[in-house]
């Protein structure tokens, strides 16, 4: 049977919580976290399916207004340099390509999760969204560079890596505007003041959310690790690299949640598992710094 907690409201009990197990009862039982949307499921079958086509990807889309329109911004961003505007989604598959078109749209339908279960933003939406294009930007750079995961994936990954601290926002927002304040008090990393002020962490969160939904493995363990080793498998250690480096160089650029946070130290089995020369380093840097004004300029309007 699941075990539900004693607590007078939800606001309150968070700081209570002084283990990740318990934690994980309180946000999977207690609080109800959103379902999967009937479009997100329906995306996820149709680009989990061999057999599936543009078209059924298209069709599919194309039955959801808000859906078809978050993807072309995403589409027409300077993200992908377009020469020309694309207007429909059957273009844009021509345009972009199939895997591509796959990505945006789960990427997005998660983003319009989030957006219609958040009445009110406790932090800035536009920042967290812009770090997060930025952290799938440079993920599937990187995934090009090395060859060490696909493209797309790379990308996903990226952009969904910190979907825990929307959670912790919309269901703990007292307790998790009490972590910012601890950074911007004594900096440190995310998940070190996350952990002394709730008992458990974005990245946990994210990856009981991801299991919930039942996405690929690859997104659940990339999700899970993108801040250090907690739930090991050797064969999405490659891909988990690619998102903690991304995340990593987002963050000494500025772009992030929280400008007080600091970036873990990678270890030098992470840089050998990739495979990246500094020279290699140098040029994501000065590639990332030079998109910035165009990942700010997506999200500005996108609450």
């Amino acid at each position: 049977m699941p075990i539900h907690h004693s607590y007078t409201s939800k606001r309150d009990y968070p700081d209570k919580v002084r283990k990740s197990e318990e934690g994980k009862l309180l946000v999977l039982e207690v609080l109800e976290l959103p379902t999967l949307s009937v479009i997100l499921n329906k995306i996820l079958k149709v680009a989990g399916n061999g057999k599936s086509g543009a078209s059924d990807m298209a069709e599919v889309i194309s039955r959801d207004q808000a859906l078809t329109a978050n993807i072309l911004k995403i589409a027409n961003s300077a993200y992908f340099g377009l020469s020309q505007k694309v207007t429909t989604i059957p273009r844009a598959i021509v345009v972009l390509g199939f895997d591509a078109i796959k990505s945006i749209a789960l990427s997005a339908s998660v983003i319009e999760v989030f957006r219609q279960n958040s009445h009110k933003n406790h932090f800035d939406r536009s920042k967290f969204w812009t770090h997060s294009l930025a952290c799938a930007y440079v993920s599937k750079k990187i995934a090009g560079m090395t060859h060490r995961a696909q493209l797309e994936t790379a990308f996903v990954c990226g952009l969904l890596h910190d979907i825990g601290k929307i959670v912790l926002d919309i269901y703990f927002p007292d307790s998790y505007q009490r972590v910012l304040e601890r950074l911007a008090d004594r900096p440190s990393t995310s998940t070190e003041a996350e952990d002394e002020m709730l008992g458990f962490t974005h990245a946990e969160v994210g990856m009981w959310l991801a299991q919930r939904w039942k996405f690929p493995k690859a997104i659940v363990f990339s999700i899970a690790n993108h801040h250090g080793m907690i739930a090991d498998d050797v064969r999405y250690r490659s891909l988990t690299s690619i998102v903690r480096l991304a995340n990593h160089l987002c963050l000494e650029e500025g772009l992030c949640l929280a400008n007080q946070a600091l970036a873990e130290p990678l270890e030098d089995s992470l840089m050998g598992d990739i495979k990246l020369e500094p020279s290699d380093l140098i040029q994501l840097r000065e590639t990332l710094s030079s998109q910035a004004d165009s990942f700010i300029a997506l999200f500005s309007s996108w609450d």
